[in-house]
């Protein structure tokens, strides 16, 4: 987004980020220039937790919980190299 510091236009344009707008199409014709400033994007916030969120964070907890009782039988029958 830019916004023009004399005529208060503001429009929107995509380009390369090595580029730099400076001048306003309005205010070019009337031998302005320089008055183009970049007006930084909207930040999206995310506020709440999505449920999708809490699935995965059940998952790795159950699975969690599954791997030590797995390790606790391998270690009662007396397998090697278990943790």
């Amino acid at each position: 987004m830019y916004k023009c510091a004399t005529c208060t236009e503001t429009r929107e344009e995509f380009h390369s980020i090595k580029i730099t707008l400076t001048d306003c199409n309005i205010c070019i014709a009337n031998n302005i220039s320089g008055s183009l400033q970049r007006v930084p994007s909207q930040i999206l916030a995310i506020t709440s937790k999505s449920s999708d969120g809490r699935l995965v964070r059940d998952y790795i907890r159950d699975t969690k919980e599954d791997v030590k009782e797995y390790k606790k039988e391998l270690t009662a029958k007396g397998v090697p190299g278990v943790e």
